[in-house]
């Protein structure tokens, strides 16, 4: 078979595995049959339209040919499950990140499917928040957990003083940071151009309405529990200029914030076991720059 299907023999069954699971629709019109839209089927996995188009135009190369070389990606990883190749760990990771990307694939094009953004995404928005900052002497767990006694006291607060009186007195004397913030839009940006943590805009633009706090929402600085303070949407002169300036920070938003909700979601229900061991075993991994 033609174009070149060995050298990409790994790319080519995590990506067909991955646009399988996701059940990539066939282009509007197309019938094959008894196949029922596909185009192929090895064993129990389906070959859509739409793969072949997308590996087609990715190796330059006729469709015929790039189905080719799914069928014979597919029946390689028939081989490898015979092999029990599949329960190799390089392979199950293999197989947990083509799935990831997946999800990744879809939250992007939903987001970018939702159409134009709306009021709220377009708003800028100002916020006081409190973060239990992250310290190499205090474990995440302890500083999460404090982060969730805050979300629980200070949702009451009658205004910023408050607020930060509630989050100091259940804070118990790690790295606690009380601040209001310049209102900011969709990007992170603020008027006078810095530049905020898009985990914490996810968190901040998922807030429904003024006055009400979120929960924990985790960044790269720590565990931010969000007040919104206010939300001010651009005068209707400036809709659509904001709309074509914010069009892909607007989807990246989109785009975390479903990210975020799987994460927490699945955190809910899924067992994480630290190893005691881990800080030692990481300590003798060398990377390498």
């Amino acid at each position: 078979m033609k174009g070149g299907g060995r050298a990409a023999l790994a790319f080519g069954v995590g990506l067909a595995s991955a646009f399988a699971a996701c059940g990539a629709p066939s282009p509007p019109g197309a019938t094959y049959g008894a196949l029922g839209g596909e185009v192929a089927r090895v064993g129990d996995v389906a070959i859509p339209a739409s793969l072949v188009e997308r590996v087609a135009r990715d190796k330059g190369i006729a469709p015929k040919d790039a189905l080719g070389d799914l069928v014979e990606d597919a029946l390689a990883a028939e081989g490898a499950r015979a092999a029990s190749l599949d329960r190799a760990p390089s392979v199950a990771w293999a197989t947990q990140d083509a799935l990831a990307r997946a999800v990744s694939v879809r939250a992007w094009q939903a987001a970018r499917e939702a159409g134009p953004a709306s009021m709220d995404e377009l708003s800028r928005l100002t916020v006081i928040h409190a973060v239990v900052l992250r310290s190499r002497t205090v474990e995440e767990v302890r500083s999460a957990a404090a982060a969730r006694a805050i979300a629980a006291a200070v949702p009451a607060a009658t205004n910023a003083a408050d607020f930060e009186a509630r989050a100091k007195a259940v804070s118990a004397g790690l790295r606690l940071q009380v601040e209001s913030l310049a209102p900011f839009d969709a990007s992170g940006r603020d008027a006078d151009g810095r530049e905020l943590d898009l985990d914490f805009v996810a968190g901040a633009f998922a807030i429904p309405a003024v006055g009400a706090t979120s929960g924990v929402v985790e960044s790269r600085f720590g565990w931010h529990v969000i007040r919104l303070v206010a939300r001010e949407p651009p005068a209707p002169a400036d809709v659509e200029a904001r709309r074509r300036e914010l069009e892909s920070a607007v989807q990246a938003l989109r785009a975390r914030t479903a990210w975020r909700a799987i994460l927490h979601e699945r955190q809910g229900r899924t067992a994480i076991d630290v190893s005691s061991a881990a800080d030692e075993l990481l300590a003798r991994v060398t990377v390498t720059q």
